[in-house]
């Protein structure tokens, strides 16, 4: 009963369904795996143009791949979470964790621990890809930029039980301007199916 409650909340604007992989993930910011046509897809609300998550999950990590429309490319290499954040970046807050990645596949991330964020951790067994369609820091005629993201579960209390749910927000920032799941100011919640 739990479960069927679960998985029919997953069906409002806040909540989705993160199905199982049906096959492996390779984490090349290509997107191109059979699996991802299957995965639950969110759009981001917000001004600019769309972005879209798709999420899946195995027994050893939670996939997220962003697919976002930009027309200027632009990011640093700098990895503090400031200078990540005044570019383009995507991003996910789970389970007192921060991860924002940018074009080029810089990460910034921090853990919430006693109420305060702890800068300066790094996520052990991250991994990450991105792959732009155009040229970076260049204003001519790119078009899409994707990031793929694998968090490993033993930093997340381990592999989820069907039916569990965790609060999620998913962010996208492209010159200023925010994109994020759900809409409304608070997390969503994610369904492991």
């Amino acid at each position: 009963m739990a479960l069927l409650s679960a998985l029919t909340l997953a069906c409002s604007e806040d909540s989705l369904v993160c199905h199982r992989a049906s096959s492996p993930i390779v984490v090349d910011g290509r997107l191109q795996e059979p699996a991802w046509e299957e995965a639950s897809k969110v759009s981001l609300k917000g001004p600019g143009l769309p972005a879209h998550v798709r999420l899946l999950w195995d027994e050893t990590y939670w996939y997220l791949a962003f697919a976002v429309e930009d027309t200027d490319v632009w990011a640093t290499s700098l990895k503090e979470l400031p200078e990540v954040l005044s570019g383009d970046c995507v991003g996910v807050l789970v389970e007192g964790i921060a991860v924002y990645l940018s074009p080029m596949n810089v990460v910034a991330d921090f853990k919430v621990h006693e109420g305060r964020r702890l800068f300066g951790w790094n996520l052990p067994g991250f991994l990450s890809a991105t792959e732009i369609s155009g040229t970076l820091n260049f204003p001519d005629r790119d078009s899409v930029w994707t990031a793929e993201i694998a968090l490993p579960w033993a930093e997340l209390g381990g592999p989820p039980e069907l039916g569990e749910v965790k609060k999620v927000r998913l962010i996208r920032m492209d010159d200023g301007k925010k994109q994020v799941w759900p809409s409304k100011d608070q997390f969503g919640k994610v369904v492991w199916g």
